[in-house]
């Protein structure tokens, strides 16, 4: 006997799921059940079916589910978050009617679906984000120490001036106590975030050398101006 087609709404939360389905008519096969988040795998090799549709809408923590459900059901698809806030408007909204409405708009493939990045451009994306906020950090500590110059109608030093050569040069300057302490914490806060930057830009390149990206670098980096680093960015952006 053919498995009937069951098509599943998950409403993704902080710590739970909420959980309903629908068949190809639109009936309610159950009622909407909550699930603790830390449970959820669990619950889904229990009670899902190999024949399942599974609809999700793309959170922040959705990608972890989607990788549960994956090997488990017949498809899985993330909705677009934005379009279905939309869609979804109702004075009723609750989590087991968004649930609900996953579901049904699943089973009538109306459903914005968004497109699912494999687990290697995932992590690409993480480390480049990473990154720049990392660098974005250590741009604010140097720009408060340029204001820290500015106040006191000082210039900068020759060469790089937050370079370890000129670290002394910084200590030198004749400041009060308050603002020699607040110097001295930018200078150790830029030199932390330059030793966690160097160490992301290695995982970068170690991931530069695997597949699927060398192939695609090693003609990316022929191109005027495009590092290893430019290229990788152009890829986790384009794949």
């Amino acid at each position: 006997m053919k498995a009937q087609t069951r098509f599943v709404g998950l409403d993704v939360h902080r710590q739970f799921v909420m959980v309903t389905a629908v068949d190809a008519q639109q009936h309610v096969l159950f009622d909407a059940i909550r699930v603790p988040l830390d449970s959820i795998k669990v619950w889904a090799r229990t009670h899902l079916q190999a024949t399942d549709h599974v609809a999700l809408e793309a959170t922040t923590n959705a990608w972890a589910v989607y990788d549960a459900m994956l090997p488990l059901v017949a498809e899985v698809t993330v909705a677009d978050a934005h379009k279905m806030s939309l869609i979804s408007r109702s004075p009723r909204k609750t989590d087991p009617h968004d649930a609900l409405v996953l579901a049904k708009l699943l089973a009538a493939n109306l459903l914005p679906a968004v497109w699912v990045p494999p687990e290697a451009v995932r992590e690409l994306r993480s480390l480049i984000a990473h990154r720049r906020h990392l660098v974005r950090d250590r741009t604010a500590s140097k720009n408060r120490l340029h204001s820290v110059l500015h106040r006191h109608n000082l210039y900068l030093p020759q060469g790089d001036p937050f370079s370890e050569a000129n670290r002394g040069w910084w200590h030198a300057l004749t400041l009060s106590r308050a603002e020699q302490m607040r110097v001295r914490h930018e200078l150790l806060h830029i030199q932390h975030l330059s030793q966690l930057i160097e160490e992301v830009e290695a995982e970068i390149a170690h991931l530069s050398t695997q597949a699927p990206w060398c192939a695609q670098l090693a003609f990316l980096i022929q191109l005027p101006g495009v590092s290893w680093l430019s290229g990788m960015t152009i890829l986790e952006c384009h794949w």
